[in-house]
């Protein structure tokens, strides 16, 4: 199935304004030249609108769903019905066009069986770091929040997003109906550097990098030491018992990662970013 949907509005010199607006989708046998303003009754719109649409400073948004016959190319929006089936409301009180006419925005349809996409989760090394995540697309009616947030914090396919700390946010998709989510986690390495001074951390030394395998951290003996690939997961762990303990990274895969040191008297860390070729 899918989703169709448009904007209208009607001009403010029209004379009237109708209910019955809908769209009909088929292969283009609808004759829409040859007798323009004359009801196609024998046609009938998949979707439609009962209500009057006489709002002429708003976007009216008309929406529905239906399946496909596997034809369709040719989309024609307007009054399918007679006079009788139509009603009819005076927009005006003054002579105008002795007509409803519309403007029409925004017309889409949708594959039904779309599904959100929040995007991969990601890391970023400095709190406040700008990252993008879902996709750029703006026509899907799409709404993000922050887990546990009842309110959204945006719409749209995508969005730039700043955390402070560790986040994961939330994508919402309302179509044909279905409410369909995807979550994306943003993990965030506390910028914590210029706030250790003193600490033994700031002495010690993490090299060389890039590597190919074997990497030396210096001057932490005591500390505890571990290892992060870009998605957040820790791949190695353990206390640094020496002054120049050697950590084997060569059963890794080639890639970013970060090297955590911490404290464990004041909890003061660094975080330091490691090739591996």
């Amino acid at each position: 199935s899918y989703s169709v949907a448009f904007h209208v509005t009607s001009t403010q010199s029209a004379l009237y304004a109708v209910n019955q607006i809908g769209v009909y989708l088929d292969d283009g046998s609808i004759d829409t030249t040859h007798s323009p303003g004359r009801p196609q009754i024998s046609h009938t719109p998949q979707v439609v609108d009962t209500n009057i649409v006489n709002d002429t400073m708003n976007w009216i948004k008309i929406q529905g769903n239906f399946v496909a016959a596997g034809v369709e190319k040719i989309i024609t929006i307007g009054n399918f019905s007679d006079k009788a089936h139509t009603n009819v409301y005076s927009a005006v009180s003054y002579p105008g066009l002795s007509e409803a006419v519309y403007l029409i925005d925004d017309v889409s349809v949708i594959d039904c069986s779309n599904i959100p996409h929040a995007g991969n989760d990601t890391i970023i090394l400095h709190p406040g770091d700008s990252v993008f995540l879902g996709v750029h697309e703006e026509l899907l009616p799409y709404y993000w929040y922050v887990l546990g947030g009842t309110a959204p914090i945006d719409s749209g396919g995508g969005i730039w997003v700043k955390p402070t700390v560790t986040t994961t946010y939330i994508i919402k998709q309302v179509l044909c109906d279905r409410v369909t989510y995807d979550t994306v986690r943003v993990r965030v390495w506390p910028d914590t550097i210029t706030n250790v001074a003193m600490a033994q951390v700031l002495n010690g030394s993490i090299y060389p990098s890039p590597t190919k395998g074997l990497l030396t951290v210096e001057g932490v003996k005591g500390c505890a030491g571990s290892v992060y690939d870009v998605l957040g997961r820790e791949v190695l762990s353990g206390i640094v018992a020496t002054e120049n303990e050697v950590l084997d990274l060569e059963q890794l895969v080639k890639g970013v990662y970060m090297v955590v040191v911490t404290d464990r008297v004041t909890g003061f860390r660094v975080v330091r970013q490691v090739l591996k070729e």
